[in-house]
């Protein structure tokens, strides 16, 4: 292999390479993924600001039944893709989509594996649309989750000169849970006869011994959503395996605490939905309305065993949320809990934190600007009367 390079006479000219890598396994097929590296040209679809997002992660959940390795290094710094069931997002569904692929083959496998908690409603779907837009087939995968990796395979049959596919992950409702995918992989030729999840194509429930391959044509077009990043028009061909790259560090957090997938935060739990936007994402406000306790009971974000629980319950050393938020926030101040320069209290050593506002500020942290009215009493109960506003 040789590379030749030449220069221009301009100044400040040069050229460069980097990253160097001969393989004999050759190059990945477009669409497969480990995620060790990158998210390998899938995208989130939908709206940041109301859907819910997929993310890298790497090591244990904040949720029960969530994956504590990734399955690519069977090890807790290897990263896998994550629809986190602490998000929600007003959009309880997740949406990733690969590149345009070019058919290489009149048949091909697209492989995955997946978590999902047992017992919970969670569910996961694999969509292949032309890429026009019109649905060529989906599958959803909706037997019960059995708390480790579960593979799933689908022949793609008779498909267009140009398509994508798409996973959709949804927490459920009843009993909520992450869905986790990893090792997403697209070659030529049949997917090999293997026992796989329970699945239903389009609105019929299916149950499976083999890889299935049917699937559904659909000739409307659906409602068309705009990726979060945008993509390549170039297509790419599916031939090959996927290639594992040299895994990067993601931020790991500790029980009881929130990731705000940033690769940099983690904030307590009993943060999560609570008016101030701790994550510089927002993502720990991205709530959907759910917390609706009044004062004197603070929000559970797993919901289990209810949304809201008396506050006197919170740092009692007595778990009452199933995902530790009551108990996630004892004993100190993080540095940011009090805005507009209050002061941080914590009554005793495993009490919670509580702010003492300056003139002009409301709000348990301190977070609104007092009305105007407000201050006008109290300026005059002083005997005088003035109102400033705070900026």
């Amino acid at each position: 292999v040789a590379f030749i390079g030449a220069t221009s006479s301009a100044p400040d000219t040069a050229v460069a390479v980097d990253d160097i890598l001969i393989d004999e396994k050759g190059c990945p097929s477009a669409a497969s993924c480990d995620f060790e590296d990158d998210f390998c040209n899938w995208w989130n679809v939908g709206n940041k600001t109301s859907a819910m997002q997929w993310y890298r992660n790497s090591g244990p959940t904040m949720t029960d039944g969530g994956p504590s390795v990734d399955h690519t290094l069977k090890t807790r710094r290897g990263i896998y893709l994550l629809l986190d069931a602490q998000d929600l997002s007003t959009v309880q569904e997740g949406v990733v989509e690969s590149e345009i692929i070019a058919k290489a083959s009149d048949a091909a496998c697209f492989r995955l594996f997946y978590q999902i908690a047992n017992g919970s409603d969670a569910s996961l779907a694999v969509e292949v649309r032309d890429a026009s837009g019109p649905i060529v087939s989906r599958r959803s995968i909706t037997g019960r989750g059995n708390n480790s990796w579960t593979p799933f395979s689908q022949d793609l049959n008779n498909l267009p000169s140009e398509y994508t596919i798409r996973i959709s992950g949804t927490p459920g409702k009843q009993q909520r849970s992450d869905v986790a995918v990893d090792d997403i992989s697209l070659f030529s030729g049949k997917c090999p006869e293997r026992p796989t999840a329970t699945t239903s194509a389009s609105s019929q429930s299916t149950r499976l011994t083999t890889v299935s391959t049917e699937t559904t044509q659909s000739s409307t077009q659906s409602g068309t959503t705009t990726p979060s990043e945008e993509k390549s028009s170039q297509p790419s061909t599916s031939t090959s395996a996927p290639q594992t790259t040299t895994q990067k560090e993601v931020v790991t957090c500790a029980p009881g605490q929130f990731n705000c997938r940033d690769n940099k935060n983690c904030i307590p739990l009993a943060l999560l939905c609570d008016g101030v936007k701790d994550c510089s994402n927002g993502i720990d406000e991205k709530c959907g309305g759910r917390n609706q306790c009044t004062p004197e009971f603070s929000f559970c974000p797993s919901g289990v065993p209810q949304l809201c629980f008396p506050r006197q319950y919170r740092c009692d050393d007595h778990q009452d949320c199933s995902d530790g938020s009551d108990e996630s926030l004892c004993g100190y101040c993080p540095s940011y809990y009090c805005r507009n320069g209050g002061r941080c209290d914590v009554a005793s050593d495993k009490g919670s934190p509580s702010c003492t506002c300056p003139e002009g500020t409301a709000g348990e942290r301190c977070q609104f600007h007092a009305p105007a009215a407000q201050r006008l009493k109290a300026a005059a109960s002083n005997g005088w009367a003035i109102a400033l506003p705070v900026i």
